[in-house]
């Protein structure tokens, strides 16, 4: 079975007290993995940390900068040093990567968040692995407030991933600090993030990392809410992902609470959240299409009723009567100027295309 796969690795795993600052063996491994991953039919998304603290190695800092600027500078030579290391493993096996950089706020806007969604979908449809971290460069309040472990988390809303890897510097979630306890328990399993499960975390012990395990409890809790496993493992165990995809029990997982054909799923959330103002008639043809499970193309589009953007949900009506919701791949001021259009002539009139889809049914819900 293909599964849509994330995998996020932490500065505590990934960097290293050598020359270089990095653990070169350790992401040698990780590389390894994925392709095994690739090579059994999965699709892989690779969310990664360390641009910081290996920068500030190379501008030879003694600790992570606690200055935004230093973080910022640090992040900007690190980022380049990271990228370059991934491309040179993975071309070894001939694979092509490809880097994305998020903030939190451009994935709260409804439109960023449907142009990365879209990014993804293309680079994985075309084989390629995205690597993806925060873009601290820029991103002030991602320095100082959030972390990777939450950026993994909205990758996996982003590609409606199966499975979410956490890698760090333990087994997986422990009774007590490890570090701290020798009489720590692994805990293999957990059904439900509660007040118990949250009081067992401690934060990290790392002078470099700024997510620790509380951070993945908050990035698992979010996870498993809309369909996807979560497993916090060593990143020693890289190498075991295949086995634990099996049914090996390493590490701690957090079982999901739904699967994908529930209620969580997009279609249904499509149905049931607010769409905007926006809305598209569209004639018989179109009509007949969608009831047959196609897409929406701007052919069969008659008319455009109010403003909305690209990313954001809107109505769809035949003869007046409201039939489906969806997303939509083109702005009301794109729809005015191509409505009516075959698909190819798209180009032709924006200088640009998202696509011969005005909504695709994967984003359509019929009402």
């Amino acid at each position: 079975m293909n599964h849509k796969i994330v995998i996020k690795i932490g500065t505590t795993s990934i960097a290293s007290n050598n020359e270089k600052g990095i653990n070169l063996q350790l992401m040698s491994e990780l590389v390894e993995a994925i392709i095994d991953l690739k090579k059994l039919g999965h699709d892989v998304v690779l969310v990664s940390s360390g641009a910081v603290g290996l920068g500030s190695k190379r501008l030879n800092f003694k600790e992570k900068p606690k200055k935004i600027t230093d973080k910022q500078v640090a992040a900007s030579v690190g980022q380049i040093l990271l990228a370059s290391l991934y491309d040179q493993l993975f071309q070894k096996h001939g694979q092509i990567v490809g880097q994305v950089l998020l903030t939190k706020q451009e994935l709260q806007n409804k439109e960023n968040f449907f142009n990365a969604q879209s990014t993804l979908k293309g680079l994985l449809a075309l084989g390629v692995i995205p690597i993806i971290n925060e873009n601290d460069v820029v991103a002030v309040d991602e320095i100082k407030f959030t972390d990777n472990d939450h950026l993994a988390a909205l990758v996996c809303k982003l590609i409606s991933a199966d499975e979410l890897f956490l890698l760090t510097d333990t087994e997986g979630l422990f009774t007590k600090n490890p570090f701290l306890h020798p009489d720590a328990q692994l805990i293999n399993e957990v059904v439900e993030i509660n007040t118990d499960i949250e009081s067992m975390v401690k934060e990290s012990r790392s002078k470099w990392g700024t997510g620790g395990m509380m951070s993945k409890i908050k990035a698992a809790k979010m996870v498993i809410n809309f369909g996807t496993n979560v497993h916090i493992i060593s990143g020693s165990k890289v190498l075991q992902i295949s086995n634990i995809l099996k049914g090996e029990r390493i590490g701690t997982l957090f079982r999901a609470k739904r699967s994908k054909a529930s209620s969580g799923n997009k279609k249904t959330l499509i149905a049931y959240m607010k769409a905007t103002k926006g809305k598209i008639f569209i004639d018989e043809g179109a009509k007949d299409a969608l009831f047959k499970g196609k897409s929406l193309l701007p052919v069969g589009i008659k008319e455009i009723d109010g403003s909305f953007k690209r990313g954001e949900i809107i109505e769809i009506l035949y003869k007046k009567a409201l039939i489906a919701k969806g997303i939509t791949r083109y702005s009301s001021k794109d729809l005015e100027k191509i409505k009516g259009l075959v698909s190819n002539k798209i180009e032709d009139v924006l200088s640009y295309t998202y696509g011969n889809n005005v909504i695709h049914r994967d984003d359509l819900m019929i009402i």
